[in-house]
């Protein structure tokens, strides 16, 4: 049995208050409604009148550290719109880090932060643990997924990881979260999503009818691992892989049905409407550079530098976290920078880790 089933099975808890779905709409075939929700097995809605955090036994061994954990709470209504989250036992709100996993919009699961990759290159609990160690809270998010012959492309994942920050900020005195002290941790397309969500003008809208997009999207770092530094595709090849004389066609290529999965659409062609230039430039965080952004951390020094031949090379290319550096460094936003593999490309001289990085970030 594999680990999301074996979770399943467990509480599903709904950290949500009537009044803030009340007004949500529905964005997929698989979104429930409130009754629905309280359908499903061994679901806890907790809403106003009932702000209780039901805690259960962690995934991984904590040792002596004084913290709970609870799984599965609902920010949204679809079954893929839940969170994990740890809470140091503390008489003063906590800062808090919110992991975003990868799997290029197509899969993964929040599960893969109770692991150590493969090749030991990250140990997710080990930084649970020193993070947890420094007071500071933990969220680990899942988010939807593109799915066959879907509309919606990537905005969809996008915008349900803004929602969920902007859910924990709305319950953050329930959790006992300093909301002001955020910090992102993101793999791949979690990475990406980071660093969205950073560079992008703060998306909350004060006059919307559902209340937690009222709350800030902006945060106080964010720490990406082997990320893409825009989702805008079709610039990739003049923007991020120019020193190879690559074109969008030839990139192309390397999987068409994938590109045009990320924007929900059939056809090459309707890349260039009206329309989707817009989705292009809201997706497109590298254009979204500014002074007044959070520090960032990257590490891209999985992949060798080469000329990218397939979609794994093309999307945790060593020139991904370059490009971010030089458009960071051209306005003086700090960052903190390793890329590159056979040869190493650059390694910033203070040593520092993801997680040294947003202990130091969230204690200021």
């Amino acid at each position: 049995m594999n680990l999301i089933k074996l979770f399943r099975k467990h509480i599903f808890i709904g950290l949500v208050s009537i009044l803030f779905f009340a007004s949500c709409n529905k964005n997929s075939s698989n979104d429930l409604n409130l009754e629905e929700l309280q359908e499903v097995e061994e679901i806890q809605i907790i809403n106003d009148e009932n702000s209780e955090i039901i805690f259960t036994n962690g995934p991984i061994e904590l040792g002596n550290i004084q913290a709970r954990f609870a799984r599965n709470i609902a920010y949204d209504f679809n079954p893929n719109t839940v969170f994990d989250v740890f809470l140091p036992v503390s008489e003063t709100p906590t800062e808090l880090v919110i992991f975003i996993h990868g799997g290029g919009f197509l899969a993964g699961e929040k599960e893969i932060f109770y692991t150590v990759s493969k090749d030991e290159t990250w140990n997710f609990p080990e930084h649970i643990k020193t993070l947890l160690s420094n007071n500071i809270a933990i969220a680990n998010i899942n988010y939807r997924v593109i799915e066959k012959n879907d509309s919606d492309g990537i905005i969809k994942s996008l915008n349900d990881s803004k929602r969920c920050l902007q859910f924990i900020r709305r319950i953050a005195e329930i959790l006992n979260i300093d909301k002001s002290k955020i910090g992102l941790y993101g793999i791949s397309a979690g990475g990406g999503t980071s660093l969205w969500l950073n560079f992008h003008d703060d998306m909350a809208d004060s006059a919307n009818s559902d209340i937690v997009l009222r709350e800030s999207t902006k945060v106080s770092a964010s720490a990406v691992l082997e990320t893409q530094a825009s989702y805008d595709l079709v610039k990739w090849a003049d923007d991020i892989f120019e020193p190879y004389n690559l074109t969008f066609e030839q990139l192309l290529s390397l999987d068409e049905a994938r590109v045009l999965s990320f924007f929900g659409v059939s056809t090459v062609d309707e890349l260039y409407s009206p329309d989707l230039i817009a989705y292009r430039d809201n997706v497109n965080m590298l254009e979204m550079i500014s002074i007044d952004d959070a520090e960032y951390w990257v590490s891209n020094i999985n992949r060798p530098v080469i000329s990218p031949t397939n979609v794994v090379q093309v999307t945790h290319h060593a020139f991904h976290a370059k490009t971010l550096k030089e458009y960071a460094d051209n306005i003086g936003l700090p960052n903190v920078s390793y890329y590159g593999r056979n040869p190493i490309l650059f390694e910033d001289p203070s040593n520092e880790s993801a997680v040294d990085f947003l202990i130091r970030k969230l204690k200021e």
